[in-house]
């Protein structure tokens, strides 16, 4: 892959450049924007799996099949810069869990799907 498209970050939650920490937007300094049309899945650090693969998956079809519309790129720059932050603030476990717990609600919510995914107790509290 070319490197101004390639995805470089550490094991975080919350990633660089990409909206919903799927669509790629090329936010920093030498990286290309692809309006859109990039997706990485299962990147960031991971407390859910295939609970959040299953989702960022139908997520993404659903942003290829013209079925979910994503904000304006620059709104979208603003959600990822806020997310890049949150990783400041993720210095727990229960942290992580609640972070990861929030995106998968925000990913069900943004395609309308309605079973409850929230495993936060379980994690917690085996």
């Amino acid at each position: 892959m070319e490197e101004p498209i390639r995805l470089r970050t550490t094991n975080i939650l919350n990633l660089p450049n990409l909206y919903r920490n799927l669509q790629w937007y090329g936010a920093e300094d030498g990286l290309k924007d692809t309006d859109g049309k990039l997706f990485y899945t299962g990147m960031q650090d991971q407390v859910y799996t295939f609970t959040m693969f299953s989702l960022q998956g139908l997520w993404v079809a659903s942003v290829i099949k013209g079925l979910l519309t994503v904000p304006e790129r620059e709104e979208c720059l603003r959600e990822i810069e806020t997310h890049l932050k949150t990783n400041e603030t993720l210095t727990t476990a229960d942290a992580l869990i609640d972070d990861q717990t929030s995106y998968l609600k925000i990913l069900s919510a943004d395609i309308g799907y309605q079973d409850n995914l929230d495993c936060a107790a379980q994690f917690k509290h085996g």
